[in-house]
């Protein structure tokens, strides 16, 4: 994706549950996931995450704000286990809910855009999205490029995850890169895992670098160890493979290592480096 360019991709195999109850499900959502939404207006909304008490990732949600009620869009494989987690809560706090047949649909842009139309979670203007309760394309964004690949080739090229079986509740924000894209709120009150989220965050001395890797076609459904010498210096959280490669978006703990000397568990032959981040607070 490039950011010269208006261009989009629609977001698949997703299911929307629905909140009635204005004020009580604002306060659960608000209790529940790492974005801020009690500041959201009607038709407003957000991109967030939904963490166990462990402050690991479930899944990614995209949450949106109608007049009296909350429409949370997710992967259709975590639908139905948000949906049960959630069920005792929601009757608890007389909150109604429901699994809606209408569209909603959301799309991922990268370039220009006008700000009004879409969301955008990254500090770094990178990416947006932008919900909709219909099939149409909004009519700002109608002279975008479609984006002629998959989705999770376009993410991962944004560095951003996609959550699966294979890493849900397995790791923290920090380490999928959603804290770098702007996905926790640390400004917020308490939520599920906010307690170790934050302790990693602003405690920990181990710091979390994304990075973007070429990796071995045999690998290619493995969340592999990131080695420098015998030494373990990060993970690949999730792969994607394309046309022409495999492609490995993952965490370094240290930029202190040659980058190009890096392999997985396993594999000797050094990686094919594409693209990694360092950020200039905490830095090594």
């Amino acid at each position: 994706m490039t950011n010269n360019t208006l261009v989009y991709c629609r977001i698949e195999h997703l299911r929307t549950l629905e909140l009635s109850g204005s004020d009580q499900a604002t306060r659960f959502l608000q209790s529940q996931v790492t974005g801020q939404v009690t500041t959201l207006l009607p038709n407003q909304g957000i991109a967030s995450l939904l963490c166990n008490r462990r402050g690991q990732v479930v899944t990614d949600l995209y949450i949106q704000r109608h007049e009296t009620s909350w429409r949370i869009t997710l992967p259709n494989h975590f639908t139905d286990q948000v949906a049960k987690k959630w069920r005792p809560l929601l009757q608890l706090s007389n909150i109604s809910h429901s699994e809606i047949t209408e569209t909603t649909t959301v799309y991922l842009l990268s370039g220009p855009i006008n700000g009004s139309i879409a969301l955008n979670p990254s500090s770094r203007d990178q990416w947006h999205i932008c919900i909709t309760d219909t099939d149409q394309l909004p009519e700002a964004i109608q002279q975008a490029q479609y984006l002629e690949q998959s989705l999770s080739e376009a993410k991962i090229q944004l560095k951003l995850p996609s959550m699966t079986l294979s890493n849900s509740e397995k790791m923290l924000p920090q380490q999928l890169g959603y804290v770098s894209q702007g996905y926790v709120d640390f400004k917020k009150g308490c939520y599920l895992g906010q307690e170790v989220i934050a302790r990693v965050e602003f405690k920990s001395n181990k710091k979390f670098y994304p990075i973007l890797l070429e990796i071995p076609e045999a690998y290619s459904d493995q969340l592999c160890k990131l080695l420098c010498g015998q030494q373990v210096v990060g993970q690949i959280v999730y792969t994607h493979s394309g046309a022409k490669s495999v492609l490995g978006l993952g965490y370094l703990t240290t930029t202190n290592i040659d980058m190009q000397t890096i392999t997985l568990a396993g594999h000797d032959q050094p990686l094919n480096l594409i693209e990694y981040s360092v950020s200039t607070e905490g830095k090594e």
